[in-house]
């Protein structure tokens, strides 16, 4: 078993969280997009302990936003686990941060998630980018923080066993301070693509497991926008499972975000559909 001292480096910030019955699925663990949530919760935990609160950021006039994300997840814990979470910022550049997070369970010691991500801030109102401030660079900079997510395995598609898209309409609760769809509801957005096509194919996506989640976020999205979701399901070998995905504007077919998400198949899905 992996010691937990050696998921993060010892300058991260760390809280406890246990898993909520709302956060579990049908399958028995969190989805991909609650662990998206734990990370967003966590890192604006850590900016505000050290004093880089919400208020602050709002006083400047700045923010920051997630442009992409790498999730590898192992060990998915169900109801009422207990869960350490950490995260670091490994590297800055003049305008954005690469932060790295892992979450693993307290009493076995067991790797729950790793994640690295790259965010960029921006002026709070136009989304114009803004020079990271130097006392936040020294304040964060460590010589251990160079822990790195290595690739994600997303493999080069075969072709696809199904593909379609279905379109959705952005819900004013699914919006956050900073006036558009927060960033953790893209991964709902695309789980939820994949159970509509895994449906149309006589399965459940509570048959498949997350393994590994990328996330490239392009644009913006706003409460009442129409989102079209598209999907294609890729074999890879007998066990695993692709889901390559891409968010377009229903309307003008701008880009949004684009995501790959590998799942290891369950004997459920071996013995065929129902």
């Amino acid at each position: 078993m992996q010691q937990p001292q050696s998921f993060a480096p010892t300058n991260a910030y760390s809280e406890s969280l246990t898993v909520r019955s709302y956060e579990v699925t049908r399958a028995g663990y969190p989805q991909p997009g609650s662990m998206l949530r734990y990370l967003e919760y966590l890192v604006t935990r850590a900016s505000a302990a050290s004093g880089y609160t919400n208020a602050w950021y709002v006083e400047q006039g700045s923010a920051w936003l997630v442009r992409e994300m790498s999730l590898s997840l192992g060990w998915l814990p169900p109801m009422d686990s207990e869960i350490m979470m950490a995260t670091w910022v490994a590297e800055f550049r003049r305008v954005q941060a690469f932060r790295e997070y892992a979450i693993w369970h307290q009493s076995s010691g067991r790797l729950v998630a790793r994640a690295r991500a790259r965010w960029a801030y921006v002026q709070r109102h136009t989304g114009q980018p803004l020079r990271v401030p130097d006392d936040m660079i020294a304040l964060f900079s460590a010589p251990q923080s160079a822990m790195r997510l290595g690739g994600v395995p997303i493999a080069t598609p075969s072709e696809a066993i199904w593909q379609g898209e279905h379109t959705i309409v952005a819900r004013e609760y699914e919006s956050d301070v900073h006036q558009h769809i927060n960033n953790c509801v893209y991964g709902d957005w695309l789980y939820d693509g994949v159970a509509a096509a895994l449906r149309t194919t006589g399965h459940s996506i509570s048959e498949l497991r997350p393994r590994f989640l990328t996330l490239e976020y392009l644009r913006q999205v706003r409460p009442g926008d129409q989102v079209r979701i598209q999907t294609s399901l890729h074999r890879d070998g007998s066990r695993r499972l692709h889901a390559h995905q891409t968010l377009r504007d229903a309307e003008g077919g701008e880009v949004i975000v684009r995501g790959r998400t590998q799942y290891l198949v369950g004997e459920r899905w071996l013995r065929g559909p129902s």
